[in-house]
């Protein structure tokens, strides 16, 4: 099958050479860009160059009589960022799906320096490690977060309404307070839902990580931050996760995790901060 930000395509032909065989060596291995209509009758593959299978020579389009399924991609699947091609794992909490995992999407740029709006999606990595990255996600300032959207600044501004793509990939924004709130409504209430967000265990959070037993599936990770000095900190102790909420001009609202609570805060924080991003199923 071939897959996008949204979907996972998967061809079947009805003579049963659907996955095995010349044809699912065609699909494996070459892939397709156009599938005509209609959906249960002949389709075309294109086939870039020449091969040869079971005593035949295909070159050019191939068409092909069969059924063919589109399966739609569905909650608890993996995503993969058509981006930059990284994965991201999904979870269905309540009616909600989340990613299970950080956002790591842009380039890395120094933490001493600010992010700026210039096409490009910046991040920061811990303690200037891409490692950490990997194993935590980015850090981005709040505007970059959002990616600008009606103008946000460091010191000014306020998004506009509705779903907020900023660094999310196609078909996911970052969620705004309620659905937040949502969120911890959902898993018991402010006193406990964090513990129910974070990743359980002291592999990646701090001794005690109260709480924490990761019933959601969410796996709220520590992310440290990018603090308002130039540096890093908290690795171990907070996760904070941006929402799209301002407070202010200066300020703006993240939902922040602790190594000593299981509870749910919705904190406020200077939007020059460096948090992780968590994405939402539009």
């Amino acid at each position: 099958g071939a897959s996008n930000a949204s979907c996972t395509y998967t061809i079947q032909s009805s003579d049963g050479y659907g996955s095995k065989n010349y044809f699912g060596y065609i699909v494996d291995n070459h892939g397709f860009s156009s599938i005509s209509n209609p959906i249960s009758g002949t389709f075309v593959i294109p086939i870039y160059g020449s091969q040869s299978g079971n005593g035949l020579t295909f070159k050019g389009n191939i068409k092909m009589k069969g059924n063919l399924t589109i399966a739609a991609w569905a909650c608890g699947n993996t995503l993969t960022d058509s981006r930059d091609s990284q994965s991201y794992a999904t979870v269905k909490i309540g009616t909600q799906c989340w990613m299970a995992a950080n956002m790591n999407v842009g380039a890395m740029v120094d933490v001493a320096q600010d992010q700026a709006d210039n096409g490009t999606i910046e991040k920061y990595c811990y303690d200037n490690s891409t490692g950490n990255c990997t194993t935590y996600g980015g850090l981005y300032q709040w505007p970059e977060a959002l990616q600008y959207n009606n103008g946000v600044t460091l010191t000014s501004g306020s998004p506009a309404g509705g779903n907020i793509r900023g660094i999310c990939p196609i078909g996911w924004h970052i969620p705004n307070d309620t659905e937040f709130t949502t969120l911890s409504t959902y898993l018991g209430g402010d006193t406990v839902s964090g513990g129910h967000l974070k990743e359980a265990g002291t592999a990646h959070w701090t001794t005690p990580n109260t709480g924490a037993d990761n019933s959601s599936g969410f796996t709220g990770l520590t992310t440290g931050r990018r603090n308002t000095s130039g540096g890093t900190d908290k690795l171990g102790e907070y996760g904070i996760y941006w929402s799209t909420l301002p407070q202010g001009a200066t300020a703006a609202y993240e939902l922040l995790l602790r190594y000593n609570t299981a509870t749910y805060l919705l904190n406020n924080d200077d939007r020059s901060l460096g948090g992780a991003v968590r994405c939402l199923k539009d």
